[in-house]
């Protein structure tokens, strides 16, 4: 039986606190006089999954555990994205069923969108007719790395609650940075106005917040209240590599850290 291991990047979509009658704080508006709100314990964190430029809601992002496959490579499930989807691969071909979903090759792809067809939990999969079991769930976090030798490159982390701090980790890209002209850093937050300042150099400051850019990393401090996505475009030629695997962490309002593995889309 399968038993996925997605830790804190898994949260119940109504349940994103420890108390039980937060379940359904997510679709009420936060009690702030009441006297009885304080017998109920601390209310949800905010769901910011349908925030501009989120990058966790179904459409972009699901989890996905499977029990490993003989003679089958499994990627993209941690979480699968679109440009890093839930991917079979095998040296002959497979038939591949998932709830009803049936794709057949050397290499089957499911993107996120047609996964957002499907409900959270078990998942019906069978691979050239032998059931596999498989769990859906939706995602905490999620990150993009996108660009080219020939362009900017984007640097792109989301929570589905708010960010306290994060960083995204690329080993096979290098950012070289300037002392003018490096990055332009957005940062944007539920119910505030976007936050945009100029990163020269290694390091850049505005308002509290904290952007510092090592070899093979971006990392984030002091992000506002209700922070939903923070992204960096570095210019023209600042990174370079091959692309490779991307890893993100950060740290989320009513959960633990959260962290997420994907591939980056660098060319």
């Amino acid at each position: 039986m399968v038993r996925p291991r997605f830790g804190p990047a898994i949260a119940d979509r109504s349940r994103t606190s420890a108390d039980g009658c937060s379940a359904i704080a997510s679709r009420s508006p936060p009690c702030t006089r009441m006297p009885s709100c304080r017998l109920h314990g601390p209310v949800a964190a905010r769901n910011l999954e349908r925030q501009p430029h989120s990058l966790v809601d179904d459409w972009s992002c699901r989890l996905i555990g499977i029990d490993p496959i003989a003679g089958v490579a499994v990627s993209g499930t941690t979480p699968a994205t679109p440009d890093s989807p839930l991917t079979f691969r095998a040296k002959k071909r497979l038939r591949v069923d998932l709830a009803g979903i049936e794709r057949s090759g050397k290499r089957v792809r499911f993107t996120p969108r047609r996964l957002s067809t499907l409900d959270d939990g078990p998942v019906a999969l069978s691979i050239d007719g032998r059931p596999v079991d498989a769990v859906l769930a939706p995602c905490t976090l999620s990150g993009r790395v996108t660009g080219s030798r020939g362009g900017g490159t984007l640097y792109a982390l989301s929570g589905q609650t708010a960010m306290k701090s994060g960083s995204l980790r690329t080993p096979k890209l290098t950012i070289r940075p300037r002392r003018h002209e490096t990055a332009q850093v957005s940062v944007y937050a539920y119910d505030r106005p976007t936050v945009q300042f100029p990163l020269d150099g290694r390091k850049a400051a505005y308002n509290g917040i904290k952007v510092k850019v090592a070899r093979h990393e971006v990392e984030f401090r002091g992000l506002p209240p209700g922070t939903s996505a923070v992204e960096v475009r570095f210019a023209h030629g600042v990174v370079r590599g091959k692309g490779g695997e991307a890893k993100a962490r950060a740290s989320l309002q009513g959960t633990r850290n959260a962290r997420a593995t994907f591939s980056a889309a660098w060319r």
